[in-house]
């Protein structure tokens, strides 16, 4: 029964994938839209989901989601030219001149060019390789142990980096046109203002305001509706801070 409920509410993966596919093909990117958070929302995390989500936005003139779709599908697949080139292409419209928000940890600047599952892996796969090297020198006496413990040693830095970055605070996007960053909770000082697609660092989160960090040192409170999580496995916003770009 509740097998049958389901099937009845949501179109299975294959179908919403094609039927998104149609009508981005037809040029109605709503309903485009509509079947890629259908998906989402049935926890398909992919990031040609994201990635057709965000072009199909940008046809709506929804610029600060469409970044926010466009930098979850970087988070998944941080090398991928087409998303790398959108995004380039949206940050050159944006109001706010800023530095994308790099989350790496310092001691592993490569994890900008990983996802955390690649940085996994291959930390894992090097410490297992530096583990079969160390047992088989136990049968070859005399041979270094050298090759072994820095195999083993590399794979513990780039796992730890990759889980590192997956746990430490979040990047987002403003959704609403404009912004007020204050310095106190409920009010306080207005410092600056960010506009629609701005990114930031997500910190603290109390009472619906979230602190923000910018890449020059800049923070300030922000109301946390106005933002969205570039993590891939958050609810995607449904859009209520909606803003045609300037």
């Amino acid at each position: 029964m509740i097998l049958l409920l389901c099937s009845l509410l949501y179109a299975s993966p294959a179908e919403s994938w094609t039927q998104a596919a149609e009508a981005a093909a037809r040029g109605d990117y709503g309903a485009a839209a509509t079947q890629y958070r259908e998906l989402l929302q049935q926890n398909v995390i992919h990031e040609d989901i994201y990635y057709n989500l965000g072009n199909s936005l940008y046809r709506q003139n929804q610029l600060g989601e469409a970044v926010l779709a466009w930098r979850r599908a970087a988070v998944l697949a941080p090398r991928d030219p087409d998303i790398q080139a959108n995004l380039a292409f949206a940050r050159r419209k944006l109001r706010d001149d800023l530095a994308p928000v790099d989350n790496s940890p310092w001691f592993a600047p490569w994890q900008s060019f990983l996802s955390v599952g690649e940085g996994c892996y291959l930390g894992a796969a090097l410490m297992g390789a530096g583990l079969v090297i160390l047992g088989l020198r136990r049968r070859l006496p005399g041979s270094p142990e050298a090759p072994a413990a820095l195999l083993f040693a590399l794979g513990t830095l780039v796992w730890g980096g990759a889980l590192l970055q997956d746990r430490r605070s979040d990047a987002g996007v403003v959704l609403a046109e404009e912004v007020s960053v204050s310095s106190e909770l409920s009010g306080g000082v207005e410092l600056f203002r960010l506009h629609l697609g701005a990114e930031v660092e997500l910190g603290e989160r109390v009472g619906g305001y979230c602190l923000i960090r910018l890449p020059d040192g800049r923070k300030g409170w922000v109301l946390e509706d106005k933002l969205g999580s570039v993590d891939p496995r958050a609810p995607f916003p449904a859009g209520a801070n909606r803003a045609a770009p300037g």
